[in-house]
C-alpha cells in the first residue's frame, strides 16, 4: 500500500477539497520532513486557526492481514483543553472499520511546536501502515474516508452553517485475500 508520505499525500488533498467548501485550507509543503525541519527552523504557525497533521501509524507487522483492524487514533499535546473536535474525528473515522483507538495526549514535537505558538492542532493517525487490514480500509474508502474526515471538522467546528452534510458510508469490507505480490510495505 506505499509509505506513509504517499498515503499522506493522497489524502491531504481529497481532505482539503471537502474542508474547503466550509472554510480556508492551506497544505504545507509535503515535500518537507517536518520532524526534521522543525528541529533546526522556526515556522510561524501563528496565521491559522487549526492544524491537522496526517500521519500513518506502523508497529504492528502484520503485512499479511489477520482480519483485524489495528486503528485509527488521534494525538493532541498536553496544552489542549478540550478534544470534543477530536473525539468526534476519531468516532467517524473509526465507523468505516478501523479500530477506535482514541483521542490519546502526547507532546509529539511537531504537535507541540504548533502549539507552543498558541495555536490548537493534532495529529491523526489514519491506521497502520504495516497492518494489512487498516491498509485495506483506507484505500477501499479513501473517498468517503476524506470526506467524512473533513466533514467532521467543519461539523465539530460549526462550519456548516444550515447545511447538513451529505451522508457517507463506508463500503462493504471486501474479505478476499490479494496475491502476495500486491502487497507491497516499504519502510520510511
Amino acid at each position: 500500500y506505499g509509505t506513509e508520505a504517499s498515503l499522506v499525500r493522497k489524502l491531504a488533498p481529497k481532505i482539503k477539497a471537502e474542508l474547503s467548501k466550509y472554510c480556508t485550507v492551506e497544505i504545507l509543503n509535503t515535500a518537507r520532513n517536518w520532524y526534521y525541519y522543525l528541529q533546526t527552523s522556526n515556522y510561524d504557525f501563528t496565521r491559522f486557526d487549526y492544524i491537522i497533521e496526517l500521519h500513518g501509524n506502523a508497529g504492528v507487522y502484520d503485512q499479511n492481514g489477520d482480519g483485524t483492524t489495528t486503528g485509527v487514533e488521534v494525538f493532541v499535546t498536553t496544552a489542549e483543553k478540550y478534544t470534543t473536535v477530536e473525539t468526534d474525528l476519531v468516532k467517524k473515522l473509526s465507523s468505516f472499520g478501523l479500530k477506535n483507538r482514541g483521542v490519546k495526549v502526547t507532546d509529539f514535537l511537531v504537535i507541540s511546536c504548533i502549539r507552543n505558538q498558541g495555536v490548537s492542532c493534532c495529529l491523526v493517525e489514519n491506521g497502520f501502515m504495516d497492518d494489512k487490514d487498516d491498509m485495506k480500509v483506507v484505500h477501499d474508502n479513501m473517498d468517503a474516508y476524506c470526506k467524512a474526515f473533513a466533514q467532521t471538522v467543519a461539523s465539530s467546528f460549526g462550519l456548516m452553517g444550515n447545511k447538513k452534510p451529505d451522508p457517507v458510508k463506508p463500503t462493504k469490507p471486501n474479505n478476499t485475500k490479494p496475491k502476495p505480490e500486491q502487497i507491497k510495505v516499504e519502510k520510511y
